[in-house]
């Protein structure tokens, strides 16, 4: 698992851990997003956003971040999914393809560094000669 910023930056990256886990328990043993979690990180970052308060419109200023994940991961206060069932608002659908398409930022990132090292797009090859005893 591997968080990056807009700019294709890498923020935290999870040590290897086995295929068979989903992305559920791999973000338990994130480092980086527990710490966002609990405000250990991060926490002194601070944006605006517009909020309708009274019927206008006001800038509302916030601390902290969020990661943008996919519907596999835990529904915690700093993770933002996209919506599961967008058949009940139509409101919904739009956001869900944004958060969708700001999520392709980290394959850019991937793509970025494929280009730059070839193992990383080629993997590891590797020839073994077995000298089998008679």
């Amino acid at each position: 698992m591997t968080v990056s910023n807009h700019r294709c930056r890498i923020l935290g990256s999870t040590r290897g851990h086995s295929g068979s886990w989903n992305d559920k328990k791999l973000v338990l043993f994130d480092t980086f997003i527990r710490d966002i979690k609990h405000g250990d990180i991060l926490n002194d970052h601070i944006f605006e956003l517009y909020e309708m308060q009274n019927g206008e419109v006001v800038r509302v200023k916030y601390r902290g971040v969020w990661t943008l994940v996919d519907n596999g991961y835990h529904a915690w206060a700093n993770t933002l999914p996209p919506f599961s069932n967008n058949s009940a608002f139509r409101d919904e659908i739009p956001w869900s393809e944004w958060l969708e398409s700001m999520r392709k930022d980290v394959e850019c990132t991937f793509g970025i560094m494929k280009g730059r090292w070839r193992i990383l797009k080629t993997g590891v090859r590797a020839c073994i000669k077995f000298n089998l005893l008679r």
